[in-house]
């Protein structure tokens, strides 16, 4: 029988084609890995590569036999991840992603009415912006994050979940000229002063995008990180922001402010991203399962 540690050994050397950095890697010394990979060798009578003082070279037979290493390696891994997963502590776990506008509606209903069931369970959320949990999501700081989704993401490392659309709404104060219009154009805003949120915004970059396809210059006097700030200079005087909403819900501090819609509707799709191949756990299926029941 195939002696999963020195597969092991023999891949990190295959990859590195160096003992030393696999040793590095592997926090195991040149010595053993060199003594488990000799002992592959005499056990089977095939030779697997060649050792220089430069570098490793893999024979032909190393290379056929290596095919094989990577699809066991693979394996052993969705193994130990679907053991993990099955495991009370990981189907009682939810670390969670939420945007602080898009996830406000839902996050107490979780709590109200589905964390209850689920007594024993550590919950972690983490509010942001789409790119801090994309980040987040492949460092596995989180399993799962509800936010806006990209108009370009990576594919081959994320999978979406799609569950709603949103509209990008003007926020400004009730004494602003522009408050008794029906709609905003964004011809009217060019001169107007811009409280905007920071670069990782998905919205942001949509508003600037539509500013930019109308041949306009945004005037944007301010940029932050929190939501919550923007608001604030938007209640301070004649700051013009920008918010997202489904019509069903509006960010916390906007209820005396005035939201408008834009004269050309700018839209957001919404929902939920995941590890691409990431078994969610009984949870974080629930909690999507919950988010998707309230957009029908």
């Amino acid at each position: 029988m195939l002696d999963i540690k020195k597969l092991t050994y023999l891949d990190a050397v295959y990859r590195h084609k160096n003992f030393t950095k696999a040793s590095e890697e592997l926090y195991i010394s040149q010595p053993a890995i060199s003594t488990a990979i000799s002992s592959l060798e005499k056990e089977y009578k095939v030779r697997l590569l060649t050792r220089t003082p430069k570098d490793v070279t893999f024979t032909p037979e190393g290379e056929k036999f290596m095919i094989h290493v990577s699809r066991i390696l693979s394996n052993c891994r969705e193994a130990q991840q679907a053991l993990a997963d099955m495991s009370e502590e990981t189907r009682n776990t939810l670390r969670l992603g939420i945007s602080p506008t898009l996830g406000a509606e839902f996050l107490p209903m979780l709590y109200d009415e589905l964390f209850p069931a689920w007594p024993n369970a550590r919950i972690f959320i983490d509010e942001g912006t789409c790119q801090n949990h994309i980040d987040h999501l492949k460092a596995g700081v989180i399993n799962l994050a509800y936010n806006g989704i990209p108009t370009s993401i990576d594919t081959d490392s994320l999978e979406i979940l799609p569950v709603t659309t949103s509209e990008i709404c003007v926020l400004m104060h009730p004494d602003h000229p522009l408050s008794d219009h029906e709609t905003v154009s964004i011809k009217e805003l060019e001169s107007e002063m811009l409280a905007m949120l920071g670069s990782s915004s998905i919205m942001r970059s949509l508003v600037l995008h539509e500013f930019e396809k109308q041949g306009c210059i945004p005037n944007i006097v301010s940029n932050h990180e929190q939501i919550s700030c923007m608001i604030q200079m938007i209640h301070l005087g004649n700051y013009i922001g920008f918010i997202n909403t489904n019509k069903r819900h509006f960010a916390s501090g906007c209820q005396n402010l005035v939201i408008r819609p834009l004269s050309d509707p700018v839209y957001m799709q919404a929902g939920f991203i995941k590890k691409k191949g990431k078994t969610l756990t009984r949870l974080e299926n629930e909690v999507v399962s919950f988010v998707r029941s309230m957009y029908p």
